[in-house]
């Protein structure tokens, strides 16, 4: 992370589950003012309770948390209008995707929509996201079709990237 980090662009975080992407995506933003973290996690049980907790203490009083689990593109909308903030760091891509499954909204229409929303929106953008396609196939349906979808946004998000992140243990590396 030595190369600053240049605010016109749309960035996209890439690694897997607990590689240090969030905290990276944060430590990417610490010199920006007016930050908002637009929250996708819904604390279904304890233990996402307890990591949704972690993660607002860890964050300093410059960022304000919106949390939305389902209309991201409608509130990222919203938020490119208000221009109340100078940067938007979306964690993660990954549960707004099980979040729209799970409501059985019509995905590839939302991602069109986000994704035409993201290129549009004049406040540079942070994004962070789980790569999934690096593991066994899964042995069901549900997965399969999860895996596929995430594995799609995250190829339209990098393509509309400017800058592209692979984060391993904390440590991130620009592969685009």
């Amino acid at each position: 992370m030595s190369e600053p980090f240049n605010l016109a662009k749309l960035t996209l975080i890439l690694g897997g589950a607990n590689s240090g992407k969030s905290l990276f995506a944060e430590q990417l933003l610490s010199s920006c003012s007016s930050k908002v973290y637009l929250a996708t996690a819904q604390p279904f049980d304890q233990e996402m309770t307890e990591k949704i907790y972690q993660h607002k203490q860890r964050r300093d009083q410059n960022w304000t948390t919106i949390e939305e689990p389902i209309l991201l593109s409608q509130k990222l909308m919203m938020l490119n209008e208000e221009k109340a903030y100078s940067v938007i760091l979306i964690d993660c891509i990954t549960l707004w995707v099980s979040n729209l499954m799970i409501h059985k909204l019509k995905i590839d229409q939302e991602f069109v929509k986000f994704v035409d929303i993201v290129k549009n929106t004049k406040i540079p953008i942070v994004i962070v996201s789980n790569e999934v396609g690096m593991s066994i196939i899964p042995d069901n349906e549900l997965a399969r079709s999860f895996r596929a979808y995430v594995g799609q946004l995250n190829q339209y998000l990098a393509a509309a990237a400017l800058r592209v992140y692979w984060v391993v243990a904390g440590i991130g590396t620009i592969i685009k």
